[in-house]
């Protein structure tokens, strides 16, 4: 089992200042490289299976406890998107070792409320808090578009103390119906008798549902289990939890992918832990400011109840889709060409196999040139960084398609040439098919008047070398 070369060039690193670490759980040991290991633990998104691979780290899973809801699965149980909590070792060669597993899904209720916008994001209502999702977002028996109110849904993704949860995964379980089992987390707030809320959800308890007994305090982080006698009911609690947050003990490695909290200068909070990113090298989306809501990938060190971090990933919004054939692909380099445009392939992209039948161990040297792929992703400093990669299966009428926010546009005649994502779109004023935001057919002029850089827009039509060329179909998606 090879780690992957980034997995691989953090760990030597890190380990280098753990040399001298006592190790936790574990004992120092050699690995059978003769390189140290070291103990680690973290909490992050699931990226890819052949091993597991969580917070850009592949972890060898013979010896695993995996835990879902308490109960022990195995690990076809895990799905790409699912956020887990990892504990075992990493050696100096960057192979993980898994000792234990641990993941539930964050939210699970009906929805009350979708907005939609037309690239593909949105926001539902789901137990009184807001759930965002986005073409990272893995779905399952479901898709954007076909999301009901009513629909009871599973969800694994990035919380913060406001009631906002980015999604992950996404999984719908059927149509909800009164008195089944519902599950919510967050912060305490509004604490007053026999009631408290998360987010804009009241919720209903008695001491003897919390587990482990004890009064409950606002600001509290708990998981709820109950149920409601209707939608706009307050949720009944059965079962009220603390689940712990502290990742690692001192002097320990740690890794945590979330939502960015509470930031004061350098300081910062992601998944309840707190953040001294004061002298990290930061990476990914580096020209955005770090704000409440970003996301970040942390590694580093605890150290006197603080993760001192010494690497912060700042993860843009996915606004950039690409779906085409594969036209080169490198390995070593960890990138691949779509249609002229370069592609970074990080150690936590994700990849999912949507062809039939699906390859749960997909990874870059499991693909070739010519099969078809979409990627999604974001403008980093040089080149595209890639968080997600799909193999799907070529479009029947060898369309392309590219989406994204337009770098540049021009019209000479009849030819309408469009720059987006390093790629280029020239379409034709008699021939391409101009839609608005709705799919409504508009005129040329229309779209021109509105297709100005910075704004996105989709376009399929074939591939022709580097380009698409002429598109068939060009809409404006805000």
């Amino acid at each position: 089992m090879t780690p992957s070369r980034t997995a691989k060039r953090w760990a030597r690193g890190a380990l280098i200042t753990l040399a001298t670490a006592t190790l936790i759980g574990c004992g120092a040991s050699s690995s059978d490289g003769g390189g140290r290991t070291a103990g680690i633990e973290g909490t992050g998104v699931t990226s890819g299976f052949g091993s597991v691979y969580v917070g850009g780290i592949e972890f060898a899973t013979e010896d695993a406890e995996i835990r879902f809801n308490g109960e022990p699965v195995d690990e076809q149980a895990l799905q790409v998107g699912d956020v887990v909590r990892v504990s075992g070792e990493v050696d100096g060669d960057g192979q993980g070792r898994a000792r234990r597993i641990v993941f539930d899904r964050n939210l699970r209720g009906p929805i009350t409320g979708i907005e939609r916008q037309a690239d593909g994001r949105g926001e539902l209502t789901v137990l009184g808090q807001r759930v965002r999702f986005d073409a990272n977002t893995h779905f399952i028996d479901v898709d954007d578009e076909t999301l009901k109110t009513g629909d009871l849904i599973a969800v694994s993704g990035f919380g913060n103390d406001n009631g906002a949860l980015r999604a992950t995964l996404l999984e719908r379980e059927g149509r909800y119906r009164p008195g089944m089992a519902l599950e919510v987390e967050g912060r305490i707030v509004d604490l007053r008798g026999d009631r408290f809320r998360i987010g804009d959800l009241t919720i209903v308890y008695s001491l003897s549902n919390v587990e482990g007994g004890g009064a409950l305090s606002a600001g509290d982080y708990v998981q709820v289990i109950g149920d409601q006698s209707r939608v706009d009911a307050p949720l009944s609690a059965q079962r009220i939890e603390r689940p712990r947050q502290k990742l690692g003990a001192n002097s320990q490695r740690v890794f945590v992918h979330g939502m960015v909290s509470d930031i004061d200068g350098d300081h910062f909070s992601v998944a309840g832990q707190r953040i001294d990113a004061g002298n990290a090298q930061r990476s990914g989306a580096i020209d955005a400011p770090l704000t409440d809501d970003a996301t970040v990938l942390i590694h580093g060190t605890r150290r006197a109840g603080v993760i001192v971090a010494e690497t912060v990933r700042l993860e843009a919004e996915p606004r950039v889709t690409l779906r085409a054939r594969l036209d080169t692909l490198d390995d070593a380099e960890e990138r691949v060409v779509l249609l002229g445009s370069e592609w970074s392939i990080k150690a936590d992209t994700r990849y999912l196999d949507q062809t039939e039948p699906g390859d749960r161990r997909l990874r870059l040297d499991r693909l070739a040139p010519g099969d078809t792929i979409q990627a999604i992703g974001y403008r980093g400093a040089d080149r595209l960084i890639m968080t997600r990669l799909d193999r799907v299966d070529a479009d029947p009428e060898g369309n392309a398609m590219l989406s994204g926010p337009i770098e540049r546009i021009r019209r000479d005649g009849a030819r309408v040439r469009i720059d987006l994502a390093g790629t280029t779109v020239t379409a034709n004023t008699n021939r391409t098919d101009f839609q608005n935001a709705a799919g409504q057919k508009i005129s040329a002029s229309a779209f021109l008047r509105a297709a100005q850089p910075g704004v996105p827009v989709e376009a399929k039509g074939p591939a022709n070398a580097d380009r698409i060329d002429v598109a068939r179909v060009v809409r404006l998606l805000e």
